[in-house]
């Protein structure tokens, strides 16, 4: 459901409470459109609290009880009894407002890290959290990244094909390639070349693979401001500073924003900012309208006292423009939203200020959520967001190291696999099931028990032993209907070791392969193991439930 969600709608509130979400729909609305999905016992009682919200315009209710759907007593626009289905007729009906939208080239790509930081896996992070997370990771990688032979070549082959049928373009691109030096990064960025058009877009398209094709040219401005930080800081200056940036943004943006006054925010991108209030105003462009977006002036408060992770420099020296005010930070700064407001001239105006605990931050949401800034997490935050493709190629990327310790090497292997599985490609999952297990076997790791205290065979971020990696492909076998080699899967790792949750999921997948194949009494034992195994886990509500369906049909 949250997969769906996240390949779906570009913004999402999740409520579990009735009160949470009626005083919401009774708060401030940016966007005109809210799509609302309601499920549960309360159904018919949501729906009527959205319907008296006029941004509701699509209600649908999503019944996954057993009964035939009740259509009589819904109060919503459609009601379906599968994800799919719901979200199958929501494409459709969502395609021709997909194109409508038109990309500012100006807007900017930001996100928000708006989740709580009690969440024990990224499971449970939001869309724009995870984005937040995604965007950090991968700044950390680029910096770290050793410099790639094939990187160049890459970007302008890349940027060759964009402009195939623009001679002119042509000509500047070969320019660049035999004159660019890495200490001209700031430089090109500040013209108005194909370079940053290209990174730019890049930036907006929120397409890390895109992006990483760019590589080799965001190290080299990085490390220039770098350069450039560390000589200005040996000139005295005022203790805070005041900056600006006009821009058009999204109306879906903006309710994003405004929903989260006191959040984290990312900026996915080069940020150009301007000493000059009126200089900013201009770039906000009051007099151009453009449909679904609004004018914003950002206002962003910095304490120059601090020492922070991403660079920024006054690039007046090098700028290519006539302001002599501008301040470029690095790509992935990180501010806190201290409020929004509208004013009288139709400006959108929003204070952002640089936050002291912002390292400290950052190296909580690292620890707690991945496994290190590494091609890995990468690919396991794009697989939340459900961009398939883009996490297979990181997983890739990793596998890469030649140095890659095998139990690392078993972990990629294991996530491959359960991509692949999400995408119904069951032989290319078994494969990499395999090849796991084998590195897990020879690389000879003992039990660990941290593997106690992580949600059980759910999070991206597991670690994977023999136990979890033969009870999935014992799933796998199920599912393609061999039972042999299942029952076999789910046998030898009830041998292998592991925490009593981990082990009582086991015997309850063995329990539901004998119920569908009709062997009861082998059912009936498996499925009694894991309910004595998991009696105080969360989970034994749900194994009970199997149990019980076996118990009726023995003694029916």
């Amino acid at each position: 459901m949250k997969i769906h969600l996240n390949q779906t709608f570009n913004y999402i509130q999740v409520f579990t409470d009735l009160r949470t979400f009626a005083a919401y729909l009774d708060g401030t609305f940016i966007v005109q459109k809210i799509v609302c999905i309601v499920s549960g016992k309360l159904a018919k009682f949501l729906c009527d609290v959205a319907r008296m919200c006029p941004q509701c315009q699509y209600v649908y209710e999503l019944q996954l009880e057993d009964e035939p759907l009740s259509l009589a007593n819904s109060h919503a626009s459609h009601v379906f009894d599968s994800v799919d289905g719901l979200f199958a007729h929501m494409k459709c009906l969502l395609v021709d407002e997909e194109k409508e939208k038109k990309v500012d080239e100006e807007s900017l790509s930001l996100s928000i890290f708006s989740s709580s930081w009690t969440d024990e896996s990224f499971l449970n992070l939001s869309k724009g959290s995870l984005k937040f997370l995604l965007f950090q990771v991968c700044i950390e990688v680029l910096h770290s990244t050793q410099s790639d032979p094939n990187s160049m070549a890459d970007m302008l082959g890349y940027c060759r094909r964009q402009y195939e049928h623009n001679t002119d373009e042509l000509y500047k691109i070969d320019d660049f390639h035999t004159t660019y030096r890495s200490d001209k990064a700031i430089f090109h960025y500040t013209k108005d070349s194909f370079v940053f058009r290209e990174v730019n877009r890049a930036f907006r398209s929120e397409d890390i693979e895109r992006m990483f094709t760019f590589r080799r040219y965001i190290t080299d401005l990085h490390r220039q401001l770098v350069q450039k930080t560390n000589r200005q800081e040996s000139i005295p200056s005022q203790n805070t500073m005041r900056l600006y940036r006009g821009n058009k943004l999204s109306t879906y943006v903006l309710q994003q924003l405004n929903d989260n006054v006191g959040c984290l925010i990312s900026i996915n991108s080069f940020l150009l900012t301007t000493e000059d209030r009126d200089v900013a105003k201009r770039f906000a462009r009051v007099d151009h309208s453009i449909n679904g977006y609004e004018s914003v002036l950002l206002e962003l408060c910095i304490d120059n006292t601090m020492s922070s992770k991403r660079p920024y420099a006054n690039i007046r020296q090098i700028s290519r423009t006539e302001d002599g005010h501008e301040i470029l930070f690095s790509i992935g700064s990180v501010w806190r939203i201290q409020s929004m407001e509208n004013s009288d001239d139709s400006v959108w105006t929003i204070q952002l200020r640089s936050c002291c605990d912002l390292d400290s931050q950052l190296a909580e949401i690292y620890e707690k959520f991945t496994d290190g800034c590494t091609f890995f997490s990468m690919g396991n935050i794009l697989r939340e967001l459900g961009e398939y493709e883009n996490a297979k190629a990181f997983y890739y990327r990793m596998l890469e190291h030649r140095d890659l310790p095998d139990e690392t090497r078993a972990q990629v292997y294991y996530s491959i696999r359960t991509l692949a599985n999400e995408q119904d490609k069951y032989s290319a999952a078994l494969e990499k099931f395999g090849q796991a297990a084998n590195l897990l076997q020879s690389s000879a790791t003992p039990y660990d028990k941290r593997l106690a205290s992580i949600p059980p065979l759910r999070a991206h971020n597991i670690l994977s032993s023999q136990l979890r990696v033969l009870n999935s492909m014992g799933l796998l076998y199920h599912k393609i209907g061999d039972y042999e080699r299942a029952h076999k899967s789910f046998t030898k790792a009830l041998d292998e070791q592991g925490c009593a949750i981990d082990i009582a999921i086991v015997h309850n997948n063995l329990g539901l392969l004998e119920l569908y194949h009709g062997h009861y009494e082998p059912a009936r034992k498996q499925l009694n193991q894991a309910v004595e195994l998991a009696k105080d886990h969360e989970r034994v509500r749900e194994f009970k439930q199997n149990l019980d369906a076996v118990n009726h049909r023995l003694f029916r």
